[in-house]
């Protein structure tokens, strides 16, 4: 297993509740490949260096993890079809 560390912005009109969901797809995606979560941080609304969109501010979220190269393959697969993923980027630590 290698470790990765993924960093996406979500649309800051959602609800919590919202935000939970994706948060909470993107890790069953990880631990149903027998993956482990080991950080989530929740850095919340920040300004965005450039509009994305009509959006000026976005909610931002790490999300450090353990897993297979196809797992991560599939986590970026899944946040860039997702409609409240603004930017994310997975990368291997």
């Amino acid at each position: 297993m290698r470790n990765y560390e993924t960093t996406f912005i979500l649309n800051p009109n959602l609800a919590e509740e919202q935000e939970n969901a994706v948060v909470d797809k993107i890790s069953s995606i990880i631990t149903s490949a027998n993956g482990e979560i080991v950080e989530i941080n929740r850095w919340g609304k920040k300004r965005l260096s450039y509009e994305i969109g009509d959006f000026k501010e976005g909610n931002y979220i790490v999300l450090k993890f353990k897993s297979l190269p196809e797992q991560a393959a599939e986590v970026t697969r899944i946040l860039k079809i997702q409609d409240e993923v603004l930017r994310s980027l997975v990368v291997r630590n």
